[in-house]
Parts: C-alpha cells; structure tokens; sequence
C-alpha cells in the first residue's frame, strides 16, 4: 500500500507485528543571521514520518556542540529554531526528528565555516510541486557578489537538469534541489527544498459509433484517442471492461451512446500519468 514503507512487518506463527519505524528528516537551509556568525537560523522537514502522526513527531538541531530539542512540527512536516552561542570554527549541522526514545532519525549533515565572511543562499521562490513533463527555472538570492551559485537535484531519477538553472520533472516521486554559493574566503552557503512530482492527467476521445440496425442498444466499441502525452511516450488505453449502449433502438444520426465501465493506461511510461474519464 501506498503507506507500506512506513512500517516493519514481522510474521510469526499464529501473529502478525506491525511497527513504525524512524522518520526521516532532511535540513532545509542553514542561515548565518548575525555579522559575528554565532548565529544560525535553521530549517528541518520531515520526509517520511515512519508512521507516526506528524504533529506527533519532535523537531531538534545540532550544530557542532549546540543542541535543540522538542520542537513543535507544522502540519506540513516544517520545523525551524534560532541557533546561537556558536563558535567561529567549522562545524556540522544537522537536523533530528524524535519518534520516541528508540525511533530517531537523522538529516545528512552540512558543513559550515564560521570563521570566514558571512553569505547566505535561498531560493527566490519556494517550488513544492511539478508535473510530470514540466520545467522550472531556478534562481537564489542573499549570496555574495561574484559568488558561485549551482543547483543540482538529488538521485532517483525523479527530476533531471535540462541546464544550470533549469529542471525537468521525468518521473512521479520526491526529490530535493539543493543550490550551493561558493565564494574565497566567506562560508560556503546552502539551502534545500523538496519538491514532490505529480503524474499528468490525460483526457480521452472516443470515436464516431455506427451501426446497421439490428432492434438491439447494443453499440460496438469506438476507437479511443488519448490526449495529453508526453513526446514519444508510450501508452494505451485499454477499454476490455467498457460497455456502450445506444439511448434507445431507433433509427438516427447523433444519437446519444452511453459507455459504462473504466478505460485503464498501459504501457512502458502509464505510470507517469492519470485518467480523467
């Protein structure tokens, strides 16, 4: 099912235990936010919950030996806190999601050089969802002049980059931008966000229904044109479970049909779309 990933399943004879597992959490940006970088306000999401209602969960943050805990997680997975007493060195920060005492999970941790001169990095614009098929341009702010700016997409095949500064989405799924300033002698900075990828909805066009007059509702099958498709994707349509029946017997032209059933996509790329019938 669509939740499975979220739980441990153990069978054993004559039972059957279902547990939650860890959340999973990810850092969204790390900003320095005072000009002697002791400073750092911090952002978390929660990926996955594991299972566990997400306003359920608490939110924390380490960065190098300061820790906060117990933070209260929006509806939406977002949880944020304002670091301080930091020292000017480099230091890790991460972000933490508590489940209970034994379910904790853990973001990947970004490096930041306190020493050097203060930049930051955000988007312009936060991009949460795609659809299947589509670009987006990205751009950053707040970065030091003549700074370096790159984007680059996590792995899992879910977004692609078309070019520097532009991504496509290439398959249904989450996936997470991250755009990085580098600049000689000021801290390196980062910030992430995750965008979640929507498959596209395709429309359907039946063809024309004739017919010799047999006395008989009974209608045959009219050929089905999907609208919509991607480029050389390829899917169909197929209409076994579809049934069409004239409004009544009689001699006409334009006369109602009525088709009862579900059409279903198949094809290499079908799981990239949805069908509006």
């Amino acid at each position: 099912g669509y939740t499975s990933g979220n739980y441990n399943i153990k069978y054993v004879a004559d039972s059957l235990e279902i547990k939650a597992i860890a959340p999973t959490v990810e850092l969204i940006s790390a900003t320095v936010t005072s000009a002697d970088r002791t400073q750092i306000m911090a952002k978390g999401r929660i990926v996955s919950n594991g299972g566990t209602p997400t306003t359920d969960l608490k939110g924390g943050f380490t960065a190098g030996s300061v820790t906060v805990s117990n933070l209260k997680v929006a509806k939406d997975g977002a949880f944020s806190a304002n670091l301080t007493g930091l020292s000017n060195t480099s230091i890790e920060v991460k972000a933490t999601a508590v489940a209970t005492e034994s379910l904790k999970g853990e973001s990947v941790a970004t490096a930041i050089d306190l020493s050097k001169l203060l930049q930051n990095v955000n988007f312009v614009s936060e991009l949460s969802h795609l659809t299947y098929g589509s670009t987006a341009k990205l751009s950053a702010k707040d970065f030091a002049d003549g700074a370096k700016v790159t984007f680059t997409v996590s792995e899992g095949g879910v977004l692609s980059k078309v070019d520097s500064t532009t991504i496509k989405a290439v398959r249904p799924g989450t996936a997470t931008i991250t755009v990085t300033a580098e600049k000689e002698g000021y801290i390196t900075a980062i910030s992430k966000q995750t965008v979640t990828v929507e498959r596209k909805n395709l429309t359907v066009t039946p063809g024309t229904i004739t017919k010799v007059y047999d006395e008989s509702l009974a209608a045959t099958l009219p050929a089905f044109t999907l609208n919509g498709l991607i480029g050389e994707d390829q899917v169909t349509v197929d209409a076994q479970s579809i049934t069409a029946t004239f409004i009544d017997k009689n001699v006409g032209t334009n006369k109602q049909v009525t088709l009862s059933g579900d059409l279903i996509l198949g094809g290499a790329q079908a799981a990239n779309y949805t069908l509006t019938q």
